[in-house]
């Protein structure tokens, strides 16, 4: 049953009940890329990558514009050949565009494809599996009561917060499918101040966690008023698994999938992988 559990809680990562169809790959290919390559930490942060990326992009002569959203991907029938910001300026371009766009925003962004392609990129499906996110600063590193083989403490880039058994994982996405809050929260954690202690000041960690909540609120509240109550919900729930939580705790900032959402419209209703 264990067995069962960390697969399928792998194959949830996607945003996905384990039971929908096709869903098992994602346990095959995640498990196989993650023992052959790993996880990638950025040195610095996540913003440490961006900026190397940034660097790149200049050393081949291009330019990076930040604070622009594009408004349409033009067309010459063939090709996208260029792009429309909101403020009605015209960016062209010579190969081609790359866009995370959302399916369900394709006819608008692009208004030249064909009909029935408007029509299915309408029809994919949308996880009901929203993402709820919290960032905390730590007075110490996070001390698991689980330990590694030997005794020794845990080290991972990412930790599961495990329900006891695999009908309870499976019944957790099943209440998100009908738009209700999971009665068993499957929170997981970072704590890439292990891996990376440049992040934090000396002796200081820092966390990261996710769970699965539906976009709507089932009891009619809106997320911007609500949210730090499930934030703190989701760090009750760490308490289980976790000593020196909440305690540990200096300070947090949250994001509801409505705040995902309007960071980038390709987290449309909070689908933070698009519909992959």
């Amino acid at each position: 049953d264990k067995v069962k559990a960390h697969f399928g809680r792998v194959a949830g990562e996607n945003l996905v009940s384990p039971d929908e169809k096709a869903t098992g790959i994602g346990a095959y290919v995640s498990i196989g890329l993650l023992e052959t390559f790993g996880f990638g930490v950025p040195v610095g942060g996540s913003g440490s990558l961006t900026n190397v990326l940034i660097a790149c992009i200049e050393d081949h002569g291009g330019a990076v514009r930040a604070g622009c959203t594009v408004r349409e991907v033009e067309t010459d029938g063939t090709r996208a050949t260029g792009v429309v910001l909101d403020t009605g300026e015209r960016l062209s371009c010579r190969d081609g565009v790359i866009g995370a766009i959302h399916p369900h925003h394709l006819p608008e962004m692009v208004p030249a494809v064909p009909p029935v392609v408007a029509a299915h990129a309408k029809r994919t499906h949308i996880t009901p599996a929203a993402c709820f996110t919290v960032h905390a600063a730590l007075d110490a590193p996070l001390k698991f009561k689980a330990k590694a083989a030997g005794g020794n403490d845990l080290s991972a880039v990412m930790y599961e917060l495990m329900p006891a058994n695999y009908e309870d994982m499976r019944r957790a996405f099943d209440e998100l499918r009908y738009g209700e809050m999971s009665p068993t929260p499957l929170v997981g954690v970072g704590q890439l101040t292990q891996h990376d202690p440049s992040r934090a000041p000396e002796g200081k960690a820092i966390f990261h966690a996710w769970d699965y909540v539906p976009y709507e609120r089932p009891d009619g509240r809106s997320w911007d008023e609500a949210k730090g109550e499930f934030a703190e919900r989701v760090i009750a729930r760490m308490a289980n698994y976790i000593d020196n939580v909440p305690d540990a705790v200096l300070d947090y900032h949250c994001d509801s999938p409505v705040d995902m959402e309007r960071t980038s419209p390709s987290f449309f209703r909070g689908d933070l992988h698009g519909i992959a």
